[in-house]
């Protein structure tokens, strides 16, 4: 036999819940901007390491091409230079043939006369 009757109060207060669940989120939100920001950051510093390799690489680029330059110039200048050289050996020798033939032809000239 029931006597009497018994009622449960269920209402649940949740302020406390709800409390920490928005200092939760305020702090994931602060940490997710800490890694963008960094993200942002390694971004920038790698862009900075790009140009200067770049740059490192243009001016390597430009020495070279000096050098090449000059390499081909001095070849220019000893290129002409060994031209110049033959023309006069063979000037020389052709002299020299010419002068021998003149003696040969001269002392073929004595022996004969």
């Amino acid at each position: 036999m029931a006597d009497g009757s018994l009622t449960f109060e269920t209402a649940i207060d949740e302020s406390g819940f709800n409390k920490g669940l928005d200092k939760l989120g305020k702090r994931a939100a602060r940490a997710s901007g800490n890694v963008a920001d960094e993200a942002v950051e390694a971004a920038e510093e790698a862009a900075e390491a790009a140009e200067e390799a770049a740059e490192r690489t243009a001016e390597a680029a430009e020495e070279a091409a000096r050098s090449a330059e000059k390499a081909s110039k001095d070849a220019g200048k000893s290129a002409e230079k060994a031209g110049k050289d033959a023309e006069e050996t063979a000037e020389r020798a052709s002299k020299e043939i010419g002068k021998s033939s003149r003696q040969a032809g001269e002392e073929a000239e004595k022996a004969s006369g």
